[in-house]
C-alpha cells in the first residue's frame, strides 16, 4: 500500500465536486459536501501500479500549487468556449 499523500478538488458544473489524489492521481469520486469527501479519502487507496513518483513532503506542497493552477487554467479554458 502507498500512503495517500492528500486530495485537491476540481468543481464541476452540476456543483459537485471531484476528489483527486496527489500520490496516483485517480479521481477518487464525486461529492456535494465535507462528509462525501471525508468518506472518499478514508476509503481511498492507492494502487501502487498509478503512482508514478514516490513524494517527500516539501515535494507534495510544491504538486499540489502547480495541480492546482492546471486545474484552474483547464477550467478558465472551458468557461471562454461556452
Amino acid at each position: 500500500m502507498v500512503d495517500d499523500i492528500g486530495f485537491i478538488r476540481r468543481k464541476n458544473p452540476d456543483s459537485t465536486t471531484d476528489l483527486i489524489c496527489l500520490c496516483c492521481f485517480v479521481t477518487v469520486g464525486s461529492g456535494k459536501d465535507e462528509t462525501d469527501f471525508a468518506v472518499l479519502e478514508l476509503s481511498h487507496r492507492c494502487d501502487p501500479l498509478h503512482v508514478r513518483f514516490p513524494l517527500n513532503f516539501e515535494d507534495r506542497m510544491s504538486l499540489k500549487e502547480n495541480v492546482e493552477r492546471f486545474l484552474n487554467h483547464q477550467a478558465d479554458r472551458q468557461r471562454k468556449h461556452l
